[in-house]
C-alpha cells in the first residue's frame, strides 16, 4: 500500500485515472476476496466430509465383509498357525537384539513385541524341571499328575471338571515350550515338549474324561484342549519327526479326535462348548489335511456348525455375555485362520454378524478408560475378543475390529499376543468412534447403551432387556450398570457359579417384588424412541421375567439427557394382580460411602429420604427421586456376601401398582484426577517445530513437550463441572532435560514451577490453591521457560491434573419441583449456578390405554414423553426431546409442530447434531434460538435451505430418521466468523482509503500548482 501512495505522489495523476485505478485494485481485491471465500467453503466442505466420515455417515460406515488376506493351499509344514516364513517376519518382530527398535510408525498391541520374548520365555523355563503337575480345584479337591503324563484317572467328584482344568495345562505347556522354541531355536524346549506331547499320544487311553462326558456325545471341552496341543506340536515340529512318529500322531488324533468330534456334530446345540469343538476340529483336519480320507467332508461339517453359531447370533438374539461370547469365537477363530491359509477358505470370515454386529456391541458397552465392557450374565470387567480381532484385521483389513482391539486394553495371553500380532497402523480406522455406537441399541443381544461421549470425563450407562435365556445368563431383565472415569458406579455381579443366589439375580439392579427376584431368564423387550448423542428415550419392558410373581406390567423407561450436566431418567411402572411391596434396587458393590439425604447410611438401616449420593475414589453419582410421597431407603450386604453394598428404595404402603421416577447424575466429586495423555490427540502448540508426543504406554505415561525455542506453548483442554474455587495439584515429570515452566488457565498466569533436577526420570507434583473456574471447557496452556545455566533442560512433561472442590452441590442436578397428577409424572430439575433448569415429563395413558395430554411445568403437548432443556429466564436455551409427539409449546412458545408423529432430538447448540424421527413425510416447524448464525444445514448429508423467520425452522423431512446438522460456528456463543473474508473486506477498504487519501493529496497539489502558475 505504501508503494501505491509513492507512486501516486511521484506523478501528476488526474483523480479520474486515481479512481479508476483503486476501482480495479478494489475489483481484483474483490476477485480474490471470491477466491479465497470459494476455497474457505471448499475447506469447510471438505472439513463436514471428514467429520461425517468419523461420525459413521454414509459410505465411511460401511463394513468390508470381504476376506481380502492372501490366500492359497499349503502343502507343508508349519502351516496352521503360520507358515515359515511367518516364522521369520515373527523373529524379526521380536528382535532377538533387544537394542533394536521397531518402526516408530507401527502400532502393535497391547505393548512392544520385544517384551514378549522374555514373557514367553520365562514361562517356558518354568515348564522344563517339573516332575508333576498339581491342580487344586475347588471344594478341597486337589489332583497330582506325574510328568511325563500318564493315563488320568476318571473323575471322583462330578461337580467338578479336572480334566478339563488338566487338559487345559497340558496345552499351556505345549505352546509355551513350542512358542519359545519358535523364538530361540533352542534344543531345551523341543526335547521337552516332545516329552510331553508323546505322553499324552502314547498313554492317554482316551481324550476326554468317560464321567464327565455329555449324554450321547463323545467329546468334551477337554478333547478340544489335546487336541489343539497335539496338532500345535505335529505342525510346529514336523521335520524334526520320524515317519513312525507322524504316522502315530496321526492315526491317534484321527481316531480319538477327529471321528469323534464328526459323530458328535450330528448334533446342533448351541453353545460356547460345541464351538470349541468345532474350531479344535478344524483345526485337526488342516493339520492333517493331505494325510485323511476325505478331509473335505469333515471341513463342510465344522463350517455347518460355525455358520450356524454365527447364524444364530445374528438372529435369535441369544448370547452368553461378553466372556462367554468371546470363549466360543476366540476358539473359533483360530480354525478359521488355518482354514483360510491351508485350503484358501475365507467364506465365515466375512460372516456380517462377526465382522459388524458384534464389535458394534463390544465398542457400544465398553467404558471409555480402561476399555472393559460391562460385566452383564456371567462375564467380567476385562476386554476380549483380541484373537478375534486380530484375525479379521489380517485377512478383511476391518476398521471396527482395529478400532476395538487399539482403544483398550485386551486380555489374552502372552502366547495369543505373540502368535496374533499385527500391525494395526496399517488400517484405517478413523471413523470410530462416531454417532451411532454413542447411543445404540444392540438388538442382537437387546442392551441398549447410552453414552455422553468418548471422553475420560464421559459416562456409560446399559441397560439390559432381551431375550437370551441360555445358560450363563442372569436373572436381569431391565437392569443396569453405569460407569464412569472407569469407576463402575453401578454395579453388576458378573461371573457366577451358577445357583448363586446373589451374581446370577439379587445383585442386580432391577425391580424385586416382596424381596424377591426374576424368575425366568431374558423374555424381555426394548422400544426404541429415539436414539441420539444429545437426547436418548428407550423402554424396557419386563413383566414376563416374573413368571410366578404376577406382574402385568414393568416397563423402564430409560432417558439420556447430555448437556452440560448430563444425567439420566429412570421412570418405573410397575403394576401386578395383587398387593406387593415392590423394591427399587441399585448394587452399589464398588461406593466408597453411601449418604442418604447428605448422612453416611448405616448399613441395614431404614432412612426416609429422596437423595442418594453414591461416592467412589474415581467418580460419584446422586440419585434423586422426585416423588410426592416420602420413600423408604435401606443400604445393606446381601446374607455373608461380604463385598455387596445393595440399595433398596420402596414405598411406604404396598400397592398393586407403583411408580418409580429417578434422576441419576454421575460426577466427577469433590476430587478428580484427569489423565493428561487422555487429551493429547487435542494438544495444541504454538510453534509448529516443537515436538509432543503421548508417552501412555511408557512407565511415565505424560504428555511430553519439547519446545523448539524458549516461550513455546502447549495448550490442552480441561472440562469443569461445576462452578467454584479449585485447588489444582499438577503431577510432572523431573529430570536433567526437563524445564521450568509457567502454567496458565484460559490466558491468565497461574504459577510457575522448575521441574529441573540433577539426577533422572522422576515425578513429583505441585499445587495451586484458591483458582476460580466457571462450569465448563476451559484451556491449560504450559509455556516452556527452560533453565538457567542448562542449554539442553527444557523438557515439559505433564501427567495429570487433579481438581479438587469444597462445595460439591452443585456438581450434579437436582430436584426443584415435582411434577405428578393424574396426566403426568414428572420434575423440574435445577443445576449450575445460573438458575438452568430442565423440564421432564412422561405422560400417562388413560383407560382406552392413549396417552393423555400433557400441560404441566409451563408445557403442552400431545407426545408420550417430553424434556425441555436449559430454561433461563424462562427462555429455552438449550434443547428439546420428546417421543410420540406432534407438537411442544413451552409457556405458550412453539418449540416444534408436525403434521406427523415425530420423536425429536433438537440441539441448540454445536456439540452434537439434531434428530427428526418421522412416522410419515411431512415439512416439520421448530424453534431454534441461535437460527441466525447456522450456516450451512445438512440433513442425511446433503445441504438444504430451510425458511427461517422469527427463530421458526421450517424443513421438508422424510419418514424415518433425519439427521440435521445446523453448522454452527466452533463458539456457541458467537455467530460464525469468517477471518479470511473478513481481513481481504479491511483490506479492500484500506486499498479503497489511501486510493481517495492520494486523489484528495494530488488534487490539492494540482490545485496548487495552477495557483502557482496563476501568481
Amino acid at each position: 500500500m505504501t508503494n501505491v501512495i509513492l507512486l501516486c505522489e511521484s506523478e501528476d495523476i488526474p483523480l479520474k485515472k486515481v479512481c479508476m485505478t483503486g476501482a480495479k485494485i478494489l475489483a481484483l481485491v474483490l476477485v480474490i476476496a471470491q477466491l479465497l471465500t470459494c476455497l474457505a467453503f471448499t475447506v469447510t466442505a471438505d472439513t463436514d466430509t471428514a467429520a461425517n466420515a468419523e461420525s459413521g455417515d454414509g459410505a465411511a460406515q460401511a463394513i468390508s465383509v470381504t476376506a481380502s488376506g492372501e490366500t492359497k493351499n499349503i502343502v507343508g509344514h508349519p502351516r496352521v498357525y503360520f507358515t515359515e516364513d511367518d516364522v521369520t517376519q515373527l523373529r524379526d518382530i521380536i528382535k532377538l537384539d533387544e537394542n533394536d527398535q521397531l518402526d516408530e510408525n507401527s502400532k502393535y498391541v497391547p505393548y512392544a513385541p520385544q517384551d514378549l520374548k522374555s514373557k514367553i520365555i520365562n514361562t517356558a523355563n518354568s515348564y522344563l524341571d517339573e516332575t508333576e503337575l498339581t491342580i487344586e480345584h475347588a471344594e478341597d479337591y486337589v489332583v497330582t499328575y506325574p510328568i511325563p503324563f500318564q493315563n488320568p484317572p476318571a473323575t471322583t467328584n462330578l461337580s467338578l471338571y479336572p480334566w478339563t482344568a488338566l487338559s487345559r495345562q497340558i496345552q499351556l505347556r505345549i505352546q509355551s515350550l513350542t512358542m519359545a522354541y519358535v523364538i530361540t531355536e533352542d534344543e531345551k524346549y523341543y526335547d521337552r515338549v516332545k516329552l510331553l506331547a508323546m505322553s499324552v499320544v502314547d498313554n492317554f487311553v482316551d481324550w476326554t474324561d468317560m464321567k464327565r462326558r455329555d449324554p450321547g456325545k463323545l467329546t468334551n471341552l477337554d478333547t478340544t484342549h489335546l487336541t489343539t496341543s497335539i496338532c500345535t506340536f505335529y505342525d510346529i515340529f514336523y521335520d524334526r519327526l520320524t515317519p513312525e512318529e507322524r504316522t502315530k500322531i496321526k492315526d491317534t488324533v484321527y481316531e480319538k479326535a477327529i471321528l469323534k468330534f464328526q459323530y458328535d456334530f450330528r448334533s446342533t446345540e448351541d453353545n460356547n462348548i460345541f464351538a470349541a469343538r468345532a474350531a479344535a476340529y478344524l483345526m485337526a483336519v488342516c493339520t492333517f489335511y493331505d494325510e485323511i480320507e476325505d478331509p473335505e467332508t469333515h471341513i463342510q461339517t465344522a463350517k455347518d456348525y460355525i455358520s450356524l453359531y454365527f447364524k444364530n447370533r445374528a438372529e435369535s438374539g441369544d448370547h452368553e455375555g461378553a466372556m462367554y461370547t468371546s470363549l466360543a469365537v476366540d476358539s473359533i477363530m483360530p480354525g478359521l485362520d488355518a482354514l483360510a491359509r491351508v485350503v484358501g477358505d475365507t467364506e465365515l470370515l466375512a460372516d456380517e454378524w462377526l465382522n459388524k454386529d458384534l464389535f458394534e456391541w463390544l465398542i457400544a458397552i465398553s467404558e471409555n478408560t480402561g476399555g472393559a465392557p460391562a460385566n452383564i450374565s456371567d462375564s467380567s470387567y476385562s476386554s476380549f475378543f483380541f484373537v478375534t480381532a486380530s484375525i479379521l484385521a489380517k485377512w478383511n483389513q476391518n476398521p471396527l475390529a482395529a478400532y476395538y482391539v487399539t482403544s483398550r486394553w485386551t486380555s489374552a495371553s502372552d502366547l495369543e499376543y505373540f502368535t496374533y500380532m499385527y500391525d494395526y497402523s496399517q488400517i484405517d480406522y478413523s471413523m470410530y468412534p462416531n454417532d451411532d455406537l454413542q447411543a445404540k441399541f444392540c438388538s442382537k443381544v437387546g442392551m441398549t447403551s447410552l453414552r455422553t461421549g468418548w471422553s475420560y470425563g464421559d459416562t456409560l450407562f446399559v441397560l439390559t432387556a432381551g431375550e437370551s435365556d441360555k445358560e450363563h445368563n442372569h436373572y436381569d431383565s431391565n437392569s443396569f450398570v453405569i460407569a464412569k472415569n472407569s469407576a463402575w458406579l453401578a454395579n453388576d455381579p458378573g461371573y457366577a457359579n451358577i445357583g448363586d443366589d446373589y451374581a446370577m439375580s439379587f445383585g442386580h439392579s432391577t425391580i424385586f417384588v416382596d424381596g424377591k427376584g426374576q424368575n425366568s431368564k431374558g423374555r424381555s423387550q426394548t422400544e426404541v424412541k429415539m436414539l441420539a448423542p444429545f437426547f436418548s428415550y428407550v423402554i424396557g419392558s419386563a413383566a414376563n421375567a416374573y413368571k410366578t410373581s404376577g406382574v402385568k406390567q414393568f416397563d423402564r423407561n430409560v432417558m439420556m439427557i447430555n448437556h452440560t450436566f448430563p444425567y439420566y431418567v429412570i421412570m418405573d411402572q410397575i403394576d401386578g394382580l395383587n398387593s406387593h411391596e415392590y423394591q427399587w434396587r441399585y448394587n452399589a458393590d464398588n461406593a466408597k460411602s453411601i449418604e442418604v439425604e447428605g448422612e453416611k447410611a448405616n448399613m441395614g438401616t431404614i432412612k426416609t429420604g429422596s437423595s442418594i449420593n453414591i461416592v467412589n475414589d474415581r467418580a460419584s453419582i446422586a440419585i434423586n427421586f422426585a416423588s410426592a410421597d416420602p420413600l423408604n431407603i435401606k443400604c445393606y450386604k446381601y446374607g455373608t456376601n461380604t463385598s455387596s453394598q445393595l440399595i433398596d428404595v420402596t414405598t411406604q404402603t404396598k400397592s398393586t401398582n407403583a411408580e418409580y421416577l429417578a434422576i441419576l447424575s454421575p460426577y466427577a466429586g469433590a476430587s478428580v484426577t484427569y489423565d493428561m495423555t487422555e487429551s493429547f490427540d487435542k494438544v495444541e502448540l504454538s510453534n509448529d517445530d516443537a515436538e509432543v508426543s503421548n508417552t501412555k504406554a511408557d512407565v511415565s505415561g505424560m504428555i511430553l513437550f519439547k519446545p523448539e525455542k524458549t516461550g513455546d506453548k502447549m495448550t490442552l483442554p480441561l472440562s469443569v463441572m461445576s462452578e467454584g474455587s479449585y485447588t489444582l495439584t499438577f503431577k510432572v515429570c523431573t529430570g536433567n532435560l526437563y524445564g521450568s515452566m509457567k502454567i496458565y488457565i484460559d490466558g491468565e498466569e497461574i504459577t510457575t514451577f522448575d521441574s529441573y533436577v540433577d539426577d533422572y526420570l522422576d515425578t513429583t507434583t505441585f499445587t495451586v490453591e484458591n483458582v476460580n473456574l466457571d462450569m465448563g471447557d476451559h484451556k491449560v496452556t504450559v509455556e516452556a521457560l527452560g533453565t538457567d545455566g542448562v542449554d539442553t533442560a527444557n523438557y515439559v512433561g505433564l501427567i495429570s491434573i487433579k481438581l479438587d472442590i469444597a462445595d460439591i452441590s452443585g456438581c450434579y442436578v437436582k430436584v426443584k419441583e415435582t411434577l405428578t397428577d393424574d396426566s403426568v409424572l414428572g420434575f423440574v430439575s435445577e443445576y449450575g449456578t445460573k438458575g438452568a433448569t430442565d423440564t421432564v415429563i412422561f405422560a400417562r395413558k388413560d383407560g382406552e390405554g392413549n396417552w393423555n395430554a400433557i400441560s404441566s411445568g409451563n408445557v403442552e403437548t400431545d407426545g408420550s414423553a417430553v424434556t425441555v432443556l436449559g430454561v433461563i429466564d424462562g427462555a429455552v436455551k438449550t434443547g428439546l426431546g420428546a417421543s410420540d409427539v406432534t407438537s411442544v409449546k413451552y409457556a405458550g412458545k412453539e418449540l416444534f409442530s408436525s403434521p406427523a408423529k415425530a420423536s425429536v432430538s433438537l440441539n441448540y447448540g454445536n456439540s452434537s447434531k439434531s434428530e427428526i424421527d418421522l412416522e410419515e413425510d411431512a415439512e416439520v416447524r421448530f424453534y431454534l434460538p441461535t437460527s441466525d448464525d447456522m450456516g450451512t444445514v445438512t440433513v442425511n448429508g446433503e445441504e438444504v435451505e430451510p425458511a427461517v423467520q422469527d427463530n421458526i425452522v421450517t424443513l421438508k423431512l422424510t419418514a424415518g430418521e433425519n439427521t440435521i446438522d445446523f453448522g454452527f460456528a466452533a463458539d456457541e456463543d458467537a455467530g460464525s466468523v469468517n477471518w479470511t473474508l473478513i481481513i481481504i473486506i479491511i483490506a479492500a477498504a484500506a486499498v479503497i482509503a489511501a486510493a481517495i487519501v492520494v486523489a484528495l493529496i494530488l488534487t490539492k497539489k494540482k490545485k496548487a500548482s495552477v495557483e502557482e502558475k496563476k501568481d
